[in-house]
């Protein structure tokens, strides 16, 4: 009922979560050892799926269904 009067503001959208738009993040499947963030210089960073490795090298499939070679420290110097 609450959610109702607040319902006209255009602002509104920010300050409450659409519970079918919840649900549905919630239900996507995830596999930590496959998805992954890469950087990309628009975005600062995307979501990507690892599609093979090679040595250093990762094959990654982004969200824009582009195909990059990423190289990965496992242990970043500082």
């Amino acid at each position: 009922m609450a959610l109702d009067l607040f319902a006209d503001d255009p602002d509104f959208q920010y300050l409450a979560v659409d519970r079918k738009k919840l649900l549905a993040e919630q239900t996507k499947p995830f596999d930590g050892k496959k998805n992954c963030w890469i950087p990309d210089e628009k975005d600062g960073y995307i979501k990507a799926e690892i599609q093979s490795t090679k040595g250093e090298d990762i094959t990654v499939l982004t969200e824009k269904m582009e195909v990059h070679v990423v190289l990965f420290n496992k242990n970043p110097n500082f």
